[in-house]
């Protein structure tokens, strides 16, 4: 099993090798809030898959969810949620504390993911 990844981490591009400060940089991932959606979703999706954690994509099914395996990367991703969320939205990560796959959702619905503005930032 992966462990995930810290949110901060130095990425090396080895075709600029000049000096080490030059040859490495820094990604973060950005704070969500209700105007972000569309980004920090993304990052988020691609950074559970990153990890190997894209069945948190997905509604558990009754038999996954209570494995250890499941409830070790969930755990782990509600983690890393927390340190993303303002504090604004940080209400619906209470309601929704058990589950990655329903904090997303109630976050999603939070910041208005189906309004027609983040759903056009999404198309174009």
């Amino acid at each position: 099993m992966k462990t995930p990844l810290p949110l901060t981490q130095m990425v090396h591009h080895p075709e600029n090798d000049e000096s080490a400060d030059e040859s490495r940089i820094k990604t973060r991932i950005i704070q969500l809030d209700r105007l972000n959606w569309v980004q920090c979703s993304c990052q988020m999706k691609n950074y559970l898959k990153g990890c190997g954690y894209q069945e948190l994509l997905n509604s558990p099914s009754d038999s996954v969810k209570f494995t250890p395996k499941y409830k070790r990367k969930n755990s782990a991703a509600l983690a890393m949620l927390w340190t993303l969320v303002c504090y604004d939205l940080q209400g619906v990560l209470l309601e929704n504390q058990d589950s990655f796959f329903d904090a997303g959702e109630a976050l999603g619905d939070a910041c208005g993911r189906n309004s027609i503005i983040p759903t056009c930032e999404a198309l174009f």
